[in-house]
């Protein structure tokens, strides 16, 4: 690994520190909520959090029953509600608002700011690589800038929304389909397309 794709790394590392303390002073900073919008999710993860760490069996059972009977499904909150739930037997931190908000924003957020970028580079330079390495300096700032200016990309995670879920698997779909136009197409790419598509429809049913 040469010092150029460590220091991405570490740069890479210190903006998700950053984005962190943003959301966590962004949460202390709150003195009322909006109920239900805003606070609708966050009760639900709360629950079921508590629900996986005393009954894993009963907790799938609950969210398999969510997903078919419900309007609001339990399916976005699971993974924060699962890291949660992990971070308290691990003695890093217990059940918060501030720990909801950061679970979301680090397992949703972060990843689609990851692949925005991933995919402004790919459409800057018509060549698609996965590497840190092969993205310019110029597509980290656009894509930083492009997130930064559309509130409606971060804006649900301060409401306690876990719509990031969904940027994910659009900025995902997108990148693949760029590959497909950019390379000469594998039995891989195949599969990976159309998992991601089938991962989309289903994301876009429940997000």
């Amino acid at each position: 690994m040469n010092r150029g794709v460590c220091l991405k790394i570490g740069g890479i590392v210190v903006c998700v520190l950053l984005l962190n303390v943003v959301w966590f002073h962004y949460v202390r900073s709150e003195h009322t909520i909006y109920s239900w919008d805003y606070d609708g999710y966050w009760a639900m993860c709360g629950r079921f959090e508590q629900r996986w760490k005393v009954d894993p069996g009963r907790f799938v059972h609950d969210v398999g029953g969510s997903i078919r009977d419900e309007e609001y499904t339990l399916e976005p909150v699971v993974p924060a509600a699962i890291a949660i739930s992990l971070g308290e037997k691990l003695h890093l931190f217990s059940f918060s608002r501030a720990a909801y908000v950061m679970a979301n924003g680090n397992l949703y957020l972060v990843p689609a700011l990851l692949l925005l970028i991933w995919l402004v580079s790919a459409l800057r330079t018509s060549r698609f690589s996965p590497g840190v390495d092969a993205i310019p300096a110029s597509a980290w700032l656009a894509g930083a800038l492009m997130a930064l200016l559309t509130p409606a990309l971060w804006l649900p995670l301060y409401r306690g929304y876990p719509d990031g879920g969904g940027l994910v698997f659009c900025f995902l779909i997108t990148a693949l389909f760029v590959r497909w136009r950019q390379q000469r197409r594998r039995a891989l790419d195949h599969l990976l397309t159309w998992s991601a598509i089938v991962i989309l429809l289903v994301g876009l049913v429940f997000f």
